[in-house]
């Protein structure tokens, strides 16, 4: 079993920092977040890139994911193509940090009004014209898809895969099995373990439709949901089904890391830290392991 944490939880923390604290709890990778100056990013200097890069091969640990925001929901093809070729620069930082998967979002389908000004359809520069309808989910759904399909050729030469967050508008396996369907397994899923729960999907649902596909997974838990958040709590303590959920993945012969994506709680003063969660997550994952991956029905 290959644990790390994303560097999403510590964006206060320097890289040197961050490598340790993987490196202290006896993790296998850092799941490195991609965007300004925290950490790494496109727009760090070679030095500074290359600078990461050794720092994570001395502590011997790998960098199992990049995280990118690329979102694939967008309100034309012409649109989500430029997403994608900005998305290019992540996956070339990704080859040269050796990590094998690039975490991206399908995001919220557009909502175009009918008065939205858009590009003339046969132009590919011009006067705006009104929009004549907004876009349906099967609409927005077709635009996502090219947009995958043209992301996959833009990968057929690199050893990275694109892995789509259960989040936004593709919460479950259901949403990411239709969208998947026709685009290459380069491909495929981060499973964020508690989107699919709010969804009511179990672990043996998403499998059904899109294991084959999950090459990182996401773990958290938490105690309670509010309105405006969640109040997290160390791991195996909570209401989610971590357990019966890494065994499912264990059992099945899953192969990526488990990362913990820690967040602040929306109650202050409420809720676990960051390295408390850790201690959990470590502690809790260990034992899971030690105690044997016997699969499991639901």
């Amino acid at each position: 079993m290959k644990l790390s944490y994303t560097t999403l939880s510590v964006q206060d923390r320097t890289i040197g920092e961050a490598v340790e604290i993987a490196s202290a709890h006896g993790l296998e990778g850092i799941e490195l977040r991609g965007r300004g100056d925290a950490h790494v990013s496109p727009e760090s200097t070679f030095s500074y890139a290359a600078h990461v890069r050794e720092l994570v091969r001395e502590h011997k640990l790998a960098v199992p994911c990049l995280t990118a925001y690329t979102r694939f929901h967008q309100p034309t093809e012409a649109a989500v193509r430029e997403e994608v070729d900005r998305m290019m620069d992540m996956v070339r930082l990704a080859e040269f940090l050796e990590a094998p998967c690039l975490r991206v979002f399908m995001g919220l389908a557009p909502d175009l009004p009918s008065e939205t000004l858009c590009p003339a359809p046969d132009l590919s520069s011009g006067p705006l014209i009104p929009a004549q309808a907004s876009l349906n989910l099967s609409q927005a759904d077709q635009i996502a898809i090219e947009g995958l399909q043209y992301a996959s050729k833009r990968l057929e030469n690199s050893p990275v895969r694109l892995v789509i967050e259960t989040h936004d508008s593709a919460k479950d396996g259901r949403t990411l099995a239709r969208l998947l369907k026709d685009v290459p397994s380069n491909i495929g899923v981060l499973l964020d373990i508690i989107h699919p729960w709010d969804m009511g999907e179990e672990i043996g649902k998403t499998w059904e439709m899109i294991g084959e596909r999950i090459y990182h997974v996401h773990i958290k838990d938490i105690s309670r949901t509010l309105e405006n958040g969640r109040i997290y709590c160390p791991i195996g303590q909570g209401i989610l089904p971590v357990e019966s959920t890494v065994r499912w993945l264990e059992g099945r012969g899953y192969q990526g890391f488990y990362s913990l994506e820690w967040e602040k709680s929306a109650l202050e003063g409420q809720g676990v830290g960051f390295e408390e969660q850790l201690d959990s997550f470590v502690s809790f994952m260990r034992g899971v392991e030690q105690n044997g991956n016997s699969q499991i029905t639901l």
